[in-house]
């Protein structure tokens, strides 16, 4: 668990600082979308932590795993690894309790910025010069409607020794 956080941590620190490897921003009218890797290579046999950064405007709001009463998760899908790479499920942070709309619906959500970390690992025979990695990231950002979005997002980090 304290590994968990330290990654978070160091997760938030790269994407305040502008310091990590991270694949295009992608910004609508209501939220910023980012996939950002916590390290800046990998080591084969080792794994690495990736993070979706979700940032909703003021007043906007993305979902947890189980929206409740109304609302879709963030997933992922169409993943490109190299041949033996995993990437994990997200590790979903406590979302927050919210009403929909002054109803007797519940909803879960991320009333702000949040980061949704998955483990990659790297397999142990893996030896190109970059570890390259590609996925679909699809979301619903709402506040009294809701905007479904997706974008494709790529991750090229160099390869370090064991």
């Amino acid at each position: 668990m304290r590994t968990y956080f330290s990654k978070l941590l160091i997760l938030l620190f790269l994407s305040v600082c502008s310091l990590g490897i991270q694949a295009q921003l992608h910004k609508t009218d209501q939220i910023e979308v980012q996939l950002l890797s916590e390290t800046t290579n990998v080591v084969p046999g080792e794994f690495f932590w990736l993070a979706i950064r979700l940032d909703p405007i003021e007043d906007w709001h993305t979902y947890w795993k189980f929206g409740g009463d109304s609302g879709v998760a963030t997933k992922t899908s169409e993943w490109q690894l190299p041949g033996g790479a995993t990437v994990g499920e997200i590790d979903w942070p406590i979302p927050e309790w919210t009403p929909f709309l002054g109803s007797e619906l519940v909803t879960f959500t991320y009333p702000r910025e949040v980061f949704l970390p998955m483990q990659v690992s790297v397999p142990a025979n893996f030896s190109g010069e970059t570890f390259e990695l590609s996925t679909r990231i699809d979301w619903q950002v709402c506040a009294e409607i809701c905007i479904p979005g997706d974008a494709m997002f790529s991750l090229s980090l160099p390869v370090g020794e064991t």
